[in-house]
C-alpha cells in the first residue's frame, strides 16, 4: 500500500524451501517512494523478518510501532555513510582521488 509494490519485489510467492525465503532480499519503502519515513519501513521489515521471535510479539506491538516513532529506527538512518559501510566509502573515496590523479596526468 505504501509503495504499490509487494515486498521482496514479489519472489516470495515463488519460495518453497526456508533456503529460497533467505535468499531474498528486502527492498526498504523508503527506495520505492521516499516519502515513508525510515521507521515505517523499520517496523514493517521486523514485522516480515523470517524468524518468529526477531518478529512483533503481536499486532499491537506492530501497530504501536507503526503508530509511534522507534527512536532507534531513527539513528540508524541518519548514520555518515562511513559509518554505515565503510568500505564502500573508502572504494567510492579511492575512486574519486584515482579519477582526479589520472586528469592531472593528462593535463
Amino acid at each position: 500500500m505504501l509503495t504499490g509494490k509487494e515486498p521482496f519485489s514479489g519472489k516470495l510467492n515463488k519460495c518453497r524451501t526456508v533456503k529460497a525465503y533467505l535468499k531474498t532480499k528486502y527492498i526498504p519503502c523508503f527506495d520505492e517512494n521516499p516519502l515513508v519515513p525510515i521507521w515505517i519501513d523499520c517496523a514493517i521489515k521486523k514485522g516480515l523478518r523470517f524468524k518468529a521471535d526477531r518478529r512483533h510479539e503481536d499486532v499491537l506491538e506492530f501497530l504501536h510501532e507503526l503508530q509511534n516513532p522507534n527512536p532507534k529506527y531513527k539513528s540508524n538512518h541518519n548514520a555518515v555513510l562511513m559509518d554505515k559501510n565503510p568500505v564502500l566509502f573508502w572504494q567510492a573515496f579511492s575512486a574519486f582521488w584515482f579519477v582526479a590523479f589520472l586528469i592531472s596526468l593528462v593535463l
